[in-house]
């Protein structure tokens, strides 16, 4: 079997534990405002570059400072750089999200959120966003790239559960087809997803009743050096 991509080193990642929250609300189906004003037929999700644009919206403007609320200034070459997608990705990113209800233009690349504070949502570490992997190609060479957005989501997922001791503690068990519940891509991407992450060495996976399959569970940990570091740099 072809390795997926290759250990990476911890001991080069930031010592200091900065995440984005992204609000599960992104990751279900809304109706759409149209260009009339009125709200789309069918209900659609957003694009991953938009739950990730809103994520870091989200996560700058929730949290009230004094009374009031923060405004995240950003231009699309901001978002571009700090998530890794393409400029017109952002521009359509950042249009959904407004179109969707979900944030707010106050002026000339200057936005703030208009979901709850006290809604649920993932964690990501912002290093997960810049760091490069290597990674094999179809024509066998190496190449280094950054995690894609669903890996991205995929190990928030996994560890948002896993760095919680108020539940045990580093344990994730669920299925692929659990995981697409939740995160709204296709058990197809998760499964590759999750073996990139697994080959990388930021997630361990131990088989659970009848092993992985679409319907039967799994057991995932967080690479136990990951997360002591982050609890020794609170």
């Amino acid at each position: 079997m072809k390795q997926l991509a290759m250990p990476i080193n911890l001991d080069e990642l930031p010592a200091k534990r900065a995440y984005t929250r992204i609000p599960t609300v992104l990751l279900k189906k809304i109706k759409f405002n149209t260009a009339e004003g009125k709200r789309a037929e069918r209900a659609l999700r957003f694009t991953l570059s938009a739950v990730a644009a809103g994520g870091q919206i989200y996560s700058f403007t929730c949290d009230k400072v004094n009374g009031e609320q923060p405004t995240c200034t950003r231009t699309y070459e901001g978002f571009s750089r700090d998530l890794g997608i393409s400029v017109s990705s952002v521009g359509r990113a950042v249009g959904s999200l407004i179109a969707g209800g979900m944030v707010e233009r106050t002026g000339q690349s200057e936005y703030i959120t208009t979901l709850n504070k006290a809604g649920t949502f993932l964690r990501l570490e912002n290093w997960v966003n810049t760091i490069k992997i290597k990674v094999t190609n179809k024509k066998g060479e190496v190449i280094e790239r950054r995690l894609t957005l669903a890996e991205r989501l995929v190990f928030s997922l996994i560890f948002t559960h896993c760095d919680n001791g108020k539940k045990g503690g580093n344990k994730y068990v669920a299925s692929h087809k659990e995981m697409c519940a939740v995160l709204g891509i296709s058990e197809k991407t998760i499964s590759k997803a999750i073996n990139t992450l697994i080959a990388a060495g930021l997630v361990i996976r131990a088989e659970y009743e009848r092993g992985v399959n679409r319907t039967h569970k799994s057991i995932y940990h967080i690479n136990n050096r990951l997360l002591s570091r982050n609890r020794a740099a609170t």
